[in-house]
């Protein structure tokens, strides 16, 4: 598979986005993906672009099953995590959690992260808007180790 720019990424980010939009409610349970060539299981895969889908690997909590997953850079290049979750302004007191807050609302992120250790977040709102960004956390933390071996720190 061709290596894949950051433009690609911003793309499969804003794309798979867009999918979810259209074809899923909101909340979703959080679904990882991988990026690969072949569709594999027609049924549970996303177009995600010319001769690429993306193949419904795991659905839940991914506190639950990221340390399970391991994979091959040359079958699957780049995965995506698709969760839901609150958003609150930051003008109250940050001790007031994002479900609680008065202005609340829904959001949903995808983190695309290629093999080679590249990332991008598309933030979606549930009015429609999109923000790419770069992300940081334990989540994509344990993406980031999905391509090392088992048992073997990243």
């Amino acid at each position: 598979m061709t290596p894949l720019t950051d433009s690609d990424l911003a793309h499969l980010a804003a794309d798979l986005v867009a999918h979810l939009q259209v074809s899923a409610e909101w909340p979703l349970h959080s679904r990882l993906y991988g990026l690969s060539r072949t569709d594999l299981v027609s049924v549970r895969s996303v177009a995600a672009s010319p001769g690429r889908w993306w193949l419904e690997l795991a659905d839940g909590d991914p506190y639950d099953f990221l340390d399970r997953v391991w994979l091959d850079a040359d079958e699957l290049p780049a995965v995506a995590l698709a969760a839901t979750g609150w958003a609150a302004p930051l003008d109250h007191c940050r001790t007031t959690r994002p479900s609680q807050h008065p202005r609340r609302e829904r959001i949903r992120t995808v983190v695309v992260v290629s093999a080679d250790g590249r990332q991008c977040s598309a933030l979606q709102r549930q009015t429609g808007e999109v923000v790419l960004d770069q992300s940081e956390g334990p989540l994509l933390r344990a993406l980031l180790r999905l391509w090392s071996e088992p048992g073997r720190a990243a």
